[in-house]
């Protein structure tokens, strides 16, 4: 099996891979509506927006979703899709500011107290980064699908959902099954 980390640094990249996930936007989009010039970041809780011809500023996701496919019959059950998985990347990130505290604390993540053999801070973390992953790219193909339907043009780039699904299968992969020694 290919090693791109070393086990005992697994805890550590998780943490910088679910932070690198919270700065990183989980997709841009880019449109030229009626002439003007449409960019938006959208992070998993908030969004930030403009145009060419104004600035519209930040708003919450869920609003925009709303906002963005009111024509759209599965509306609702998109924000709650999207509010689902922004609830498991919160939990994700306060997972991993326990584990910076209590690695500071304790000077390691070996006798890390929410680990079993086959449940380290490694997979948990990276089952998080694949599930959120999935999750908001496939709510953001949803939504891209709905808006081109209403718009016509455009792109949806899901960057951050892209990178978390790649983030957490290297950490999959580097972690092993547990009942076998890595060295």
């Amino acid at each position: 099996m290919v090693q791109l980390i070393k086990k005992e640094y697994g805890p550590l990249v998780s943490v910088i891979f679910i932070f690198v996930s919270l700065a990183l936007p989980i997709n841009i989009a880019y449109s030229n509506l009626a002439g003007a010039r449409y960019f938006s970041f959208r992070w998993w809780i908030v969004q930030y927006e403009w145009t060419s011809v104004e600035e519209l500023g930040v708003m919450f996701v869920w609003e925009v979703i709303e906002s963005d496919v009111s024509g759209f019959s599965g509306t609702h059950n998109t924000q709650v899709v999207w509010g689902a998985f922004a609830i498991v990347f919160t939990l994700l990130i306060v997972y991993a500011l326990y584990m910076v505290f209590y690695g500071e604390k304790n000077g390691t993540l070996e006798s890390f107290p929410l680990q079993t053999k086959y449940l380290t801070p490694t997979r948990v973390s990276g089952y998080g980064l694949i599930l959120c992953g999935l999750g908001f790219l496939a709510v953001t193909l949803g939504q891209d699908l709905a808006v081109k339907d209403l718009a016509g043009d455009g792109i949806v780039i899901p960057v951050g959902a892209v990178f978390m699904a790649i983030a957490g299968s290297i950490l999959l992969v580097n972690s092993g099954r547990g009942d076998e020694e890595q060295e």
